[in-house]
């Protein structure tokens, strides 16, 4: 399987910049976060962000392989799983999170901003372990050439 190293790296190193802000918030009370509609956008924004970037990089990595084209985000995971790139508590989750990524940008008087926050409490972790998986399947291809 092939990919574009830059398309991937840029992506994930936007990632990173926005899993370093989403920690930040992890220390935040829920009684704070809940009253602060500023730092909830915030973290809305860099939620929707993460969850666009690891569509993006599945896509990728999908149309570089002619692997099909996925009709919904969430098919993205699930043919990556197909095809062993993931594993598939993974896609599970990132599909999970899709639902709630269109659930932020569609569904706007629906947020529940509990919700948001336990997001950020418990499933960055997810981030992390996609660009890991990526990582892995891609190393050769992803490693620094100097």
């Amino acid at each position: 399987m092939n990919i574009n190293r830059e398309v991937v790296i840029k992506r994930f190193q936007k990632l990173d910049i926005l899993l370093g802000e989403l920690e930040k918030t992890k220390k935040i009370q829920k009684e704070e976060f809940l009253k602060n509609i500023t730092l909830q956008l915030s973290v809305q924004r860099a939620l929707v962000l993460s969850v666009n970037i690891c569509i993006d990089i599945g896509a990728h990595i999908l149309s570089s392989n002619k692997s099909g084209a996925p009709e919904t985000y969430a098919q993205i995971f699930e043919n990556m799983e197909q095809l062993n790139l993931i594993n598939i508590e993974m896609k599970d989750k990132l599909i999970e999170l899709v639902q709630f990524r269109n659930l932020l940008g569609q569904l706007y008087m629906k947020i529940n901003d509990e919700r948001v926050f336990e997001i950020i409490q418990r499933d960055l972790g997810i981030f992390k372990e996609f660009k890991n998986f990526i990582f892995l399947k891609f190393k050769d291809q992803l490693k620094n050439q100097t």
